[in-house]
């Protein structure tokens, strides 16, 4: 019994000094994003203009979301990946930030608590995507920092109700046909 303990304690010692391989990337991710953040610190932010980025490896989805934030009067910069996305946040500055929860590469979880943990940009509402509904991914997407949960297909209303509780200052909603039609 003693040496099955000693064994499964050094296996998960072994785990905890050794991670996994696929969190390797996300140290590097912070690596370069840290550097663009630190390139991109002397640019000066025009707050007149508001903008949103939508990390979505659907291009239906991207420009769903596109045309309802633009009719919004919102600026958008759509990427398919959660590094893409990540570079974005470098060198921009975003109003909200709509991140799907699967993705190539690292999922919205790891690309949440990336942004959550960043002082520059952890303020920044970041609105998860899924086509799942269960509690328990709500649950997951509110440890990794995520501000609010939306279910594709998106309700408009639901949709509205976000863009008014992260983005009071807008003073015209975007159309809901379309968020049906796209």
């Amino acid at each position: 019994l003693d040496t099955m303990t000693c064994t499964q304690t050094n296996a998960q010692s072994d785990t905890v000094a050794n991670p996994p391989a696929p969190l390797a990337p996300l140290t590097r991710a912070d690596e370069i994003f840290e550097n663009l953040r630190r390139m991109a610190s002397t640019r000066s932010v025009d707050t007149s203009t508001m903008r949103a980025l939508v990390i979505d490896d659907s291009p239906t989805v991207r420009k769903q979301l596109e045309l309802a934030l633009r009719e919004a009067k919102v600026e958008v910069d759509a990427v398919e990946s959660g590094e893409d996305g990540l570079k974005q946040l470098a060198t921009n500055r975003y109003a909200i930030v709509f991140l799907d929860v699967v993705l190539p590469g690292w999922d919205g979880y790891q690309i949440c608590k990336t942004i959550k943990k960043d002082p520059a940009i952890r303020d920044t509402p970041v609105v998860m995507l899924t086509s799942k509904s269960s509690p328990f991914d709500r649950i997951r997407g509110s440890l990794a920092g995520c501000d609010s949960y939306l279910t594709k297909p998106l309700d408009a209303n639901v949709f509205h109700g976000v863009l008014k509780k992260y983005l009071p200052s807008l003073t015209s909603r975007a159309s809901p046909n379309k968020l049906a039609s796209a």
